[in-house]
């Protein structure tokens, strides 16, 4: 009686070890497949086994953490990045990613309404800044999202658009389609300090003025748009 009494005491201990090592999944990003936490290990121990030969190497991404039921799924992204990818990213890299953990520069660019703007007074708040122009498709497709973050955050950060277009180009453009930041204007010179050559650029900046990340296209394709927003919505949590 006591050897079958052990027996099951045993059995239920290992259900719950069982249990409570499942309460933990992983969602890939990219085509929505789930795995427990021991299936995750496995699936990235064998993709940076077939990477150790290819000169490449495996980035793992936690885009985001959430609760369903009793379990928590971590949604993941894994990149591949190879030695020459990195190298020619480095070598191509725009101006602006040098300017990350530094300062961003205090200057005053001409506004919309004819006036001038002070990017170098932040009044103690985050900035976003989006840099764009008229006719880049990638830039009009993100419009959209970029309002909606603009009026979820509203005043907790300022929202500000840069362009190299002239004022009557841009009052033309918003007749046609709301784009509710602070609209800078003909910044041809500015930009060109910059070093930007591909558009549109997202630039955040912490309440001290520092870079804090430069991203790209928000929108790249239907199936990776999604969890770009989720990414772009944690940089900007990361600055409040």
């Amino acid at each position: 009686m006591k050897k079958t009494t052990s027996t099951l005491i045993l059995i239920i201990l290992t259900f719950i070890s069982c249990s409570q090592k499942d309460k933990l999944f992983y969602k890939d990003s990219f085509n929505g497949i789930i795995y427990t936490e021991s299936e995750y290990i496995e699936y990235k121990q064998t993709k940076s086994s077939e990477l150790q030969n290819k000169n490449s190497s495996l980035k793992e991404y936690i885009i985001e953490q959430y609760k369903s039921k009793d379990s928590t799924i971590n949604l993941f992204k894994l990149n591949t990045i190879t030695k020459s990818r990195v190298t020619t990213q480095k070598t191509n890299q725009e101006k602006i990613y040098s300017l990350i953990g530094k300062e961003f520069p205090k200057v005053k660019l001409k506004h919309l309404d004819g006036k001038y703007y002070d990017l170098g007074i932040n009044n103690n708040k985050p900035t976003f800044i989006n840099i764009w122009y008229t006719n880049c498709k990638p830039c009009v497709a993100e419009i959209d999202f970029l309002n909606e973050i603009k009026k979820e955050y509203q005043d907790k950060i300022n929202f500000v658009a840069i362009t190299f277009e002239s004022k009557n180009v841009v009052d033309k453009f918003l007749k046609k389609k709301q784009f509710d930041f602070i609209q800078i204007v003909e910044s041809k010179n500015f930009l060109h300090e910059l070093g930007i050559k591909l558009y549109p650029k997202s630039i955040f900046i912490n309440s001290s003025n520092i870079v804090d990340e430069v991203k790209g296209a928000l929108i790249l394709n239907q199936e990776k748009t999604e969890s770009h927003k989720i990414e772009f919505k944690k940089y900007l949590e990361k600055l409040l």
